[in-house]
């Protein structure tokens, strides 16, 4: 099997979310959400939302990737178009 490396819009759709209240690691104190994006090429990515959050249900909200520093590191992280 052949892979390639290809340029990505960086855009897609909320499939699924969850806001954690309880603190599991000292770099994310609670709360903080977790979401699910269907990139519009396809691939499911992991992320965090920042920026104001949707009302109500965030499925099918449209994000898009942003890069985050935290300390020293770049981090993708998505928010609301």
């Amino acid at each position: 099997m052949t892979y390639e490396w290809r340029p990505i819009k960086g855009t897609g759709e909320i499939l699924s979310w969850a806001i954690f209240h309880r603190k599991y690691f000292d770099d994310f104190p609670p709360p903080y959400n977790t979401i699910a994006v269907r990139l519009d090429e396809g691939p499911i990515v992991i992320s965090n939302l920042i920026g104001p959050e949707p009302e109500g249900d965030w499925i099918g909200c449209r994000v898009e990737v942003v890069y985050e520093d935290s300390g020293g590191v770049t981090i993708p992280k998505m928010r609301l178009i």
